[in-house]
């Protein structure tokens, strides 16, 4: 639990300074929230430092899976992945095992990611890669249904974008909140209109359109709430950590809407 007594000066600290003042003493108190102020730059390098960690976990986790015939075989329908010529370019469902992997990392998101505040760091890290890893491993299909040339025009299309929207968030005076609770609420509905989408294909497109716009909001709204935690409790918690995981999340959740907007199919 975060305290914020711990923050600030006691009431003996408060005496001592004020008798070193009273008496012209050299040492000069430092308010701990002008050393937060001053420590967040480093602190918002760490965030980002720790979201990217997150991708390239991600990306690996990825890269391996859709590069091991055994893998692919135990996680998707074989069926649908193998020809006379060999690996299918197209991918059409998951195994049972597939699907274990696809829902585990939400399962994480509901039951475990809100307990990191109280994990030690390296618990926390542990969890956020963990995460990552099995994230990236429901992503192994990928190459299979877009051209490389298309994941990477939707990932450099997302970088820009997430760049620029946590940058307007960071430096924003205006109260995000109202955007916050909209996006928040709108993700609910986003999550059964994209069940609703597996029995009626042609809405896709415009889910993952409103998924592009939804994260944009989010991504700005939830750099600034990372700074205002910061600010108001310091790196504590893991904050840093916690705060790595959102922006990692809103990143992941426009690339896929951008990616499938670009369409690139490899057949």
């Amino acid at each position: 639990m975060v305290k914020l007594d711990a923050m600030y000066p006691t009431s003996e600290q408060d005496h001592r300074q004020s008798g070193d003042a009273a008496h012209g003493s050299a040492a000069a108190y430092v308010d701990p929230r002008t050393q937060l102020h001053t420590g967040l730059g480093r602190f918002m390098a760490g965030v980002y430092g720790w979201m990217s960690a997150g991708l390239l976990v991600t990306a690996v986790a990825a890269y391996v899976v859709s590069t091991s015939p055994a893998v692919m075989g135990m996680l998707y329908n074989s069926a649908y992945l193998w020809t006379e010529q060999g690996m299918v370019r197209s991918f059409s469902g998951f195994s049972v095992l597939g699907w274990v992997v696809l829902l585990s990392p939400l399962a994480m998101a509901f039951f475990v990611t809100p307990r990191m505040g109280n994990m030690s760091r390296t618990g926390a890290v542990a969890t956020f890669m963990v995460f990552s890893a099995l994230l990236g491993a429901s992503m192994g299909h990928l190459p299979f249904l877009h051209s490389l040339g298309s994941i990477g025009g939707a990932f450099l299309i997302t970088a820009g974008m997430f760049a620029s929207l946590s940058f307007i968030g960071f430096v924003t005076k205006r109260d995000l909140s109202a955007v916050g609770r909209f996006g928040y609420m709108a993700v609910i509905g986003l999550i059964l209109a994209t069940a609703v989408s597996w029995f009626v294909p042609g809405i896709s497109l415009g889910i993952s359109a409103l998924v592009v716009l939804v994260f944009a909001g989010l991504t700005a709204y939830n750099t600034q709430q990372i700074k205002q935690v910061y600010l108001v409790h310091g790196d504590r918690d893991n904050v840093a950590i916690m705060g790595a995981l959102s922006l990692y999340l809103d990143f992941i959740n426009m690339f896929q809407a951008i990616l499938h907007l670009l369409g690139g199919s490899r057949d």
